[in-house]
């Protein structure tokens, strides 16, 4: 019910829209497309940079900006195709005085304003995977101290990047997948690697292989070292996650399928499982929005 609040407090301000938080000033460009290329060649970046001047958004869609300003998963944003697809370079100048817990309504604004955002919220059940411990147990090997991250201070500059490498790999940091590489492995895969990774950040980067949400029911509550291959369908998939079109497999055919992926039977060498079931879903579905902001 925290996300029903939150869009019940949302609205009650849209009515006085003096008293909305906001940016002094925003711009807003359209980004280039994200391309295999741009993976390949190292030029991939999505990131967030805010400090107590401005804010920065590289490369974000609308539907990442939307988790951002509700705080919510990738599954709980449901809309048009384009609001995944179309990307955008934003920056914008915090008033003076502005604390960290401001910018997420200032961005509810900027999208109201700029993109005429129109969303409500509702809940819904819907198929999941739960992330489970298996039969035999987990075989998680605890993190190292030393690698855990730790928690931003209150005020403190807060950053998210992805970005790619000319060897072909792919860095995450500061976002809710945690720290994790993507660094080229053999037979046309993927081996994501995180020295310390909680089951809610596991949980969140395997909702972006699979055709469902995936929440997290393991009740492991530490840090793990995490290593595992991914196929050329779940890179796809993850593509797909970000708006870019990856004809990994041969031949264009796809999975008759969608639990024969082999993340399916890789999460298992981790003692792990997803079992599918329904669940109620908090969710934010996009009601109206335009692809072309108003002028700067």
């Amino acid at each position: 019910m925290a996300l029903a609040a939150l869009c019940a407090a949302t609205c009650a301000v849209a009515q006085t829209p003096q008293n909305r938080p906001s940016f002094e000033v925003s711009s807003i460009k359209t980004a280039e497309p994200i391309t295999r290329e741009m993976v390949r060649d190292g030029r991939l970046h999505i990131g967030m940079k805010v400090d107590k001047a401005r804010v920065e958004f590289d490369s974000f869609s609308v539907q990442e900006l939307i988790r951002f300003a509700y705080n919510l998963k990738p599954y709980q944003v449901s809309g048009p195709d384009w609001i995944t697809h179309l990307r955008y370079d934003i920056v914008a100048k915090l008033p003076d005085g502005a604390t960290m817990d401001e910018i997420r309504p200032m961005v509810q604004t900027l999208l109201a304003d700029r993109f005429k955002l129109v969303l409500h919220h509702e809940t819904k059940d819907l198929p999941v995977y739960a992330l489970v411990v298996g039969k035999n147990g987990s075989k998680l090997k605890e993190a190292a101290p030393d690698a855990v991250p730790a928690p931003p201070a209150p005020g403190a500059p807060r950053e998210m990047d992805v970005s790619g490498s000319n060897q072909g790999g792919v860095s995450m940091t500061g976002g809710s997948f945690g720290n994790i590489r993507m660094v080229p492995a053999p037979d046309d895969k993927m081996r994501m690697v995180s020295p310390a990774a909680t089951m809610t950040n596991l949980a969140d980067m395997l909702a972006r292989m699979t055709d469902r949400p995936v929440v997290d029911k393991t009740g492991l509550t530490g840090n793990y070292q995490i290593a595992i291959d991914l196929g050329t369908d779940d890179l796809r998939n993850m593509a797909r996650g970000i708006g870019m079109n990856l004809p990994l497999r041969r031949g264009g055919d796809e999975a008759a399928d969608p639990t024969s992926g082999s993340i399916f039977q890789t999460i298992q060498q981790l003692g792990l499982k997803l079992d599918p079931r329904k669940e109620p879903i908090d969710m934010v579905v996009v009601d109206s929005a335009e692809k072309v902001p108003s002028e700067n």
